[in-house]
């Protein structure tokens, strides 16, 4: 019987996983046209609502009871640095960096391509280094 109702999970697992990557490309698609500030207002909002404490508890049992890496608390601190850091950018506080021997100020802009087989973990697209 314990079979039974693991492959039954197993295939709601399943299902529920393709209707979130549904519903995220159709969040992505209606994005598609929208001006960078409708962007940044969005991923704003989006933010906030993880960094939430309840959110970040559930994200962070789904994230460990998923992939059984991890603890729940680490998780949690993890994906608040990472709020935090998108939030910071979005604030378009400048930072500084280094170009050629001299410091320069500037806004921060950042991409992380990432692919994803389950839509709960994600791991880094690997671009050759001649593309980047």
């Amino acid at each position: 019987m314990h079979r039974v109702q693991n492959s039954c999970s197993k295939q709601d697992d399943h299902t529920i996983i393709k209707r979130l990557m549904v519903n995220a490309r159709q969040a992505m698609a209606s994005l598609y046209s929208a001006s960078q500030d409708r962007v940044d207002e969005a991923v704003t909002a989006l933010c906030w609502a993880i960094y939430k404490p309840e959110n970040a508890k559930e994200t962070a049992e789904l994230a460990v009871s998923g992939t059984g890496l991890g603890n729940v608390k680490d998780k949690i601190i993890k994906n608040q640095r990472k709020n935090f850091g998108t939030l910071r950018d979005l604030l378009r506080v400048k930072t500084v960096g280094v170009m050629g021997d001299g410091r320069t100020y500037d806004y921060v802009c950042a991409l992380r391509a990432v692919t994803s087989t389950d839509g709960m973990t994600a791991d880094y697209y690997p671009f050759s280094h001649e593309f980047l």
